[in-house]
């Protein structure tokens, strides 16, 4: 509720848009209430209409003409003011504007700009209740689709705008371009109005099955109803029950519900931690009590997510919320499962694959605090407005999911936890079986406190690893559809076992690339300089950088040859030839092409946990935290394209991969089995993974990064110039370069041409900045910023687009 204030004199209102150039000023109008910091308003920019946040309320008249603020939606506040205080620190320390953070923490319901297409919904004859309504229908009954622009211009009166907005409330209109803009869920219930039975008898005299229901009704007094609860309790026909409800003998409530469900287990069996679950809480207890944050570095299968659901019942019951970050939404199925079986309804989760109705469903209930206690989620999840968080968990830490590549924000969620938890004073704990160098070394420095947990759940042993010479049984040529005689053996021992596989390829698609075996033409993406990736399901050659695809050519367009090899391997062909080789079995495929709806990833999900699906091979996804009972051995089909990438965290990101997947086998007091296929078999990461050496292998790693001044121990800005021009892009890269140096800043590399020079039609230029631990990022903000403006502001430079990506990992 807005409150009862009239405004005296000129109040100026500092407002965020969803924006890159952020905030705005403007006034109130006479007669307007006066906001608050975080309300939501809608405010003119140029011939368009935009919602904003209240980010500052003022008497200080600017130098230029201001605006005023045209709409105060009633459902207000929409952020609090220490979430717009996080907005802030993300804005200034990863290079960007806090409109590009408000953008991205958003649900895109409370985005609504009104150049925004909608259209009439379904039930919208049902609902007109005043003339606007009817104006409103009329026209968009002709048209279909209309603006809100277009809308607001047919009365030209300043209510408009409000009425509109109220229609998309309360579900009159929908947005034509997202089928899933936000309006409340509704639930409609009757009830026989008072002393209305004898003359609805009168009425329905002559209709038996009407008298049927009024009888039904008028025995349910005092209770009302659904129209599903009477057709189910009475028996009768829908058209029947619709009749009768619609007439004036019944009267009609009509309230809010919410779309998301938990599954509490009353019987659930409290969780009774192992003994060295019980020691590393104890010590994680006293850790987090020091208001320092704790890693937790527990082997695959320990029995983390025990720890952290007996720490969440104590930030419960101190009636505080908790913020359970993933790095992945494939990871959320089975997580989500196991919190809602002990906290029930006081679970949600939070991921950009729920339909936006529930997202904004979702930011009100932990808004007002009143009802979600745990929230799970990706990094998106970070920016939901907190009402009294008091516990952080961030599982998985070392992975790269994390981190947002575009658009900006390209924030650290792992990083921006710990500021949300020091802003709000909340407890934060960093787990993984495999930690990321920077956490181990915040540990070694004593930014953070370590607690170790070595053993398994239920004393299971560690999975046993055997690593198989690829290239010796490829010259042998007894690989059969990439799987050596080993890994196929082993295979067929676990199926007579009735036991499951998962299997490891890290590239989607069928192959990489094709060729043509007579001239060595292989096709390109005319978009990037990259190749097209054959995929056989749907017979296109795709760009996985821009989507850009041609269906597989039947000739060779250089030299007419008619015939095209397939060049590598990626999951889409393995799940092919698994087919050929195991015929009796069932197959299923976990990538980004397979797992592209919330539905698809459930059932695959789903499927092989029921044991329904014997063979599961995928990408990295398989990778993440998955916990499967039935599945003892594990497969990684060619550990070499995981190992060789132009990184200097190659090795980081191959190592920690081959140990989380290495993990899925042999949960369940059994032995595991991990075969990994590699021709590269005295490689740094192999032999640490194959003689359990993971603490000398990041000793070694840590020491070339200190010698060659690479993270943890330096702070990385990377600079990228596009442009469609490659001389233009490489010229503004030399002019960067120059300000950069005049500045100040000593330690830059480049600018060099990146493995893939152009994308999406923009050619690349990279500059890397370093810059010491103990130097604050901000005291080279703004000559970076300035740096970067003074080059696009320069003619014929002011079309040149320049990225920065602080902490680029």
């Amino acid at each position: 509720m807005q409150p009862e204030i009239l405004i005296p004199e000129t109040i100026f209102i500092d407002t965020i848009l969803p924006l890159r150039h952020g905030v705005f000023t403007y006034h109130l109008a006479e007669n307007q209430n006066l906001p608050s910091v975080g309300f939501q308003i809608v405010v003119p920019l140029g011939k368009n209409l935009y919602s904003g946040v209240v980010i500052a309320i003022h008497k200080n008249k600017p130098q230029f003409k201001t605006r005023p603020v045209i709409f105060i939606p009633e459902r207000n506040p929409i952020a609090t003011p220490l979430q717009m205080k996080f907005w802030n620190w993300v804005a200034g320390y990863y290079l960007c504007s806090i409109g590009e953070v408000l953008d991205a923490a958003l649900p895109s319901m409370l985005k609504v700009k009104s150049e925004a297409i909608v259209s009439l919904s379904d039930g919208a004859l049902e609902m007109m209740d005043d003339p606007f309504d009817e104006t409103v229908y009329n026209y968009l009954n002709e048209c279909k689709l209309a603006t809100i622009n277009q809308l607001i211009d047919l009365t030209k009166t300043r209510d408009s705008l409000p009425l509109i907005y109220k229609m998309i409330e309360r579900g009159f209109l929908i947005f034509a371009n997202d089928k899933t803009k936000y309006k409340p869920l509704i639930e409609k219930r009757y009830r026989l109005k008072a002393d209305s039975y004898n003359e609805a008898l009168s009425v329905y005299k002559r209709s038996p099955k009407k008298l049927e229901l009024i009888e039904y009704l008028y025995a349910n007094t005092g209770r009302s109803k659904t129209p599903v609860d009477i057709r189910s309790e009475s028996g009768l026909s829908m058209s029947i029950i619709k009749s009768v409800l619609l007439g004036s003998f019944v009267d009609e409530e009509i309230t809010e519900i919410s779309r998301i469900s938990g599954v509490f287990d009353e019987n659930a069996k409290p969780i009774v931690l192992s003994e060295y679950q019980q020691k590393a809480f104890n010590e994680i207890e006293a850790s987090l009590l020091q208001s320092k944050p704790v890693l937790l570095e527990g082997v695959t299968g320990s029995g983390k997510t025990e720890i952290y659901i007996k720490l969440i019942e104590k930030a419960i019951a101190q009636n505080k919320q908790t913020l359970y970050l993933l790095p992945e939404i494939v990871l959320s199925s089975q997580i989500i499962k196991r919190l809602q079986h002990y906290f029930g309804d006081k679970v949600c989760i939070y991921h950009s694959r729920i339909n936006q109705s529930e997202r904004a469903e979702i930011w009100y209930n932990i808004l007002s605090g009143d009802r979600f206690k745990v929230v799970v989620g990706p990094r998106s999840a970070i920016f939901l407005p907190y009402h009294n968080l008091g516990f952080v968990i961030v599982d998985e830490e070392h992975d790269p999911g994390f981190k947002q590549q575009d658009p900006a924000p390209r924030y650290n969620a792992r990083d921006a936890a710990i500021v949300l938890s020091q802003l709000t004073k909340s407890w934060l704990l960093l787990g993984s079986a495999t930690p990321s160098f920077e956490s181990i070394q915040n540990v070694n420095s004593n930014k953070y406190l370590g607690v170790k947990l070595t053993q398994r759940y239920g004393n299971s042993p560690m999975p046993e690893v055997e690593i198989v010479d690829y290239r010796k049984w490829y010259r042998r040529h007894e690989v059969v559809g990439h799987l050596t005689p080993i890994l196929k053996e082993y295979m067929e021992r676990s199926f007579q076992k009735d036991e499951q596989v998962i299997l490891l390829q890290n590239r989607r698609g069928f192959a990489p690339f094709v060729q043509c075996p007579s001239c060595g033409y292989i096709p390109q993406c005319k978009h990037c300089d990259v190749s097209l990736t054959a995929h056989k399901f749907s017979n296109k050659l795709t760009c996985h950088y821009c989507g850009y695809y041609i269906i597989k050519p039947v000739k060779c367009p250089q030299c007419n040859n008619d015939e095209f090899v397939n060049q590598g391997f990626g999951t889409e062909r393995v799940e092919e030839e698994l087919k050929e080789i195991f015929p009796d079995k069932k197959i299923a495929r976990l990538d980004s092409d397979t797992a592209r709806s919330k539905q698809n990833l459930e059932e695959v999900i789903s499927r092989f946990a029921e044991g329904k699906t014997d063979i599961l091979i995928g990408t990295q996804m398989v990778s993440k935290g998955l916990d499967f009972g039935g599945v003892n051995l594990v497969g990684v089909l060619n550990a070499d394209n995981m190992l060789s990438f132009p990184d200097f965290r190659s090795h980081e990101r191959g190592f920690q991969m081959l140990m989380q997947f290495a993990g899925r086998a042999g949960r369940r007091n059994q032995q595991g089995k991990v075969i990994i296929q590699t021709s590269q078999l005295d490689h740094p990461v192999i032999q640490a993974i194959q003689h359990s050496k993971q603490h000398e292998f990041v000793k070694v790693e840590l020491a070339e990064r200190l010698n060659f001044e690479y993270p943890p121990f330096i702070r990385l800005i990377q600079l990228t110039v596009k442009h469609f021009d490659r001389q233009k892009t490489d010229k503004a890269a030399e002019i960067l370069i120059r300000l950069l140096n005049k500045s100040g800043i000593q330690k830059i590399l480049g600018p060099y041409i990146p493995p893939i020079p152009k994308i999406k039609r923009q050619q690349h230029s990279q500059i890397m900045i370093k810059l010491d631990r103990n130097v604050k990022l901000m005291e080279y903000r703004d000559k970076v910023i300035q740096c970067i403006e003074t080059v696009t502001s320069i003619d014929g430079f002011k079309s040149v687009k320049i990225v920065a990506d602080v902490d680029p990992y």
